[in-house]
């Protein structure tokens, strides 16, 4: 297990890094979002854009290298979420990656009752969250 300290370092540092972003002189994406060191950005521009704002992106610290991870077929995986661009909307959704077993806690496991109900709870109030529509 790492230290309970990483996610607030994370967080601080990546925060000093994400203002430097103003100090880009190219096209800047219209929508920039983090959860400690995963980003989702919108971007409208041409492919060499997004790979000028990349490159100035990891320039910024040598230790740091972001990825690119463009749309497919008007999806795009982040963290747990799959977001769908249907005309000028953004749908989302449960998101499981294809390493994801699906294995849970058994029913019939020797664990407390509430475990189980409460896995349930969890899994529901996910889906409620993740998930832009009924």
């Amino acid at each position: 297990m790492g230290s309970h300290l990483a996610p607030i370092l994370a967080h601080l540092y990546m925060s000093e890094l994400e203002e430097n972003i103003n100090n880009f002189i190219g096209k800047k994406p219209s929508i920039f979002s983090r959860y400690v060191d995963a980003i989702f950005m919108i971007f409208h521009g041409a492919q060499r854009e997004i790979e000028l704002f990349v490159k100035f992106m990891n320039n910024l610290e040598p230790s740091i290298k972001f990825t690119l991870e463009m749309q497919k077929d008007n999806k795009l995986p982040f963290l747990d979420v799959m977001i769908e661009r249907n005309n000028m909307e953004l749908i989302t959704y449960v998101y499981r990656k294809p390493t994801d077993t699906g294995l849970y806690l058994r029913w019939t496991s020797n664990q407390p009752r509430n475990y189980k109900t409460n896995l349930i709870k969890c899994l529901c109030t996910r889906a409620k969250r993740k998930c832009s529509s009924d």
